[in-house]
């Protein structure tokens, strides 16, 4: 009786291959995050580079 009324959890109809879909896709969300780190670690080096150029130019003129 008492399980028979309980809610059901929202995991509960949920077969493993679809849980194993969904850890995919979070495991591919933090790849993604991780690649666009460093896609801006890259730009930020990139730009603090050409700035320090730009700068030395200034100052030897």
């Amino acid at each position: 009786m008492f399980l028979k009324d309980s809610p059901k959890s929202k995991y509960d109809t949920l077969t493993p291959s679809l849980l194993k879909k969904i850890s995919k896709k979070e495991e591919s969300l933090d790849e993604r995050v991780i690649e666009q780190e460093t896609n801006a670690e890259e730009i930020a080096d990139i730009i603090s580079k050409k700035l320090l150029n730009l700068i030395e130019k200034k100052v030897t003129l």
